[in-house]
Parts: structure tokens; sequence; C-alpha cells
């Protein structure tokens, strides 16, 4: 069974690297079965707080004979040990809840070498709570899907920690034309806002600001 991605998806999948992952909330399991089905893992833990999910995930990796396919019920990385696995990937939750999973398990003592994270808002509390536990992104990318805007990015114990804008924008935010794009797009709907409402004011003057950090940097 071919296995489709979304854009987004397809971008998590770029950032994975190593010949296994674990897949946490892995919904029907399209991220394992793409990267197997294109010679980039060979073993997959799929796991999800929901048993239905995980029974689908199951069904479709049968079509892809030869993977090691383990599934696990699992609330995040609560069943997953320490370097059992090359990376860690969580995706399509708010960035709150996965900044929340990962202070669970740096809690309980758990280290793993990479993680590659999507959070649907928030980004920044992820990037926060993995500087503050050593790890330091080393990809990081800005994605248009329809009218939504998403992050994807990686993160390796021992890395370079971001700054403070690099936290909240992304480390790529002076080159990546996508948040330009944001950038614009967002200046544009506050402007409509401040017709109404001046409390719009600041974020627009901080807006305007990073936008001249991005065109400066790019004309280096």
């Amino acid at each position: 069974m071919k296995v489709v991605l979304s854009k987004r998806l397809k971008a998590i999948a770029s950032l994975v690297d190593g010949e296994s992952i674990a897949d946490i909330g892995c919904d029907h399991g399209k991220l394992g079965a793409y990267l197997y089905a294109n010679n980039r893992i060979k073993k997959v833990i799929n796991m999800d707080i929901s048993a239905s999910s995980l029974e689908k995930a199951d069904e479709l990796m049968k079509s892809y004979k030869g993977c090691e396919t383990i599934c696990r019920v699992s609330d995040g990385c609560d069943e997953l040990d320490s370097e059992e696995v090359s990376c860690v990937c969580l995706a399509g939750l708010g960035g709150t809840e996965i900044a929340k999973i990962l202070e669970r398990a740096f809690g309980e003592g758990k280290k793993y070498d990479k993680f590659v994270l999507s959070p649907n808002r928030h980004q920044e509390k992820v990037r926060k709570i993995l500087a503050d536990n050593g790890y330091g992104i080393v990809d990081d990318i800005w994605i248009k899907e329809g009218h939504h805007f998403y992050t994807a990015f990686s993160a390796k114990n021992g890395a370079k920690i971001p700054s403070d804008n690099e936290i909240y924008y992304g480390i790529n935010y002076r080159v990546d034309p996508i948040f330009k794009i944001l950038c614009e797009e967002r200046i544009a709907h506050l402007n409509e806002l401040l017709l109404n409402n001046k409390d719009a004011k600041g974020v627009k003057e901080e807006l305007k600001r990073l936008l001249m950090k991005v065109k400066e940097e790019s004309e280096k």
C-alpha cells in the first residue's frame, strides 16, 4: 500500500535520520510506513495513547514486509526507554502538551539522541524545554499548508543551544522564505485589526522589527 503524506509530514520525514524511530502519537502510522518504504529506516515503534489508532498503524505496517514493527499503548514517552531508537518523533500536538511530555521524560532521567518535532502551536515552549535540558536545534523548517503555518525541527543532545529569538522563531528565521511570508501575512492582518483595536500596535511593531532583521541578514 502506497502511503501519501501531507506537505507537513513530508517535511517532518525529511528531518529523520538513523535506522529506527519511535513515532509518539503515531495515529495511523503513516510516517513510519513512508520512511520504511523509502529505505530510510529498518525499525519503527509506533506509540499512541489510543489502542484503536495502534491497531490501524499495525494493519498498515503489515503491507511492508521486513520492517521491524512494535506497537505500544503509551502516554507520551512513558513506555520508551533511553537509546531504544535513533530518533524520537512527536508531531500533531500543541507545544504545551509536547513540552509536558518532554519534561516528564527528562524528569525520569530519560535521554534520547535525537528528536524530530512539529507542534501545532507554541513551538517556543518545545524549543525552550529542549534547550533547558541540553538539546540544541540542528535544523528548522517553516511550512505553509493551505492557510496554516507550521514548524518542524530536529534537536540533538549536545548541539548548539539557540538564542532567545531562535527559540521563539526558529534557528533559520533570518533566511527562511516561509517565515517571511508568515510575518507579512500577520502584519497585513494586524493592519486590519488596528482600525478598531489599538492594542495590536505593539505586536505589529515587533513583527516589523523582525522583518527588518530578516532583510538585513539576507543582504549580508
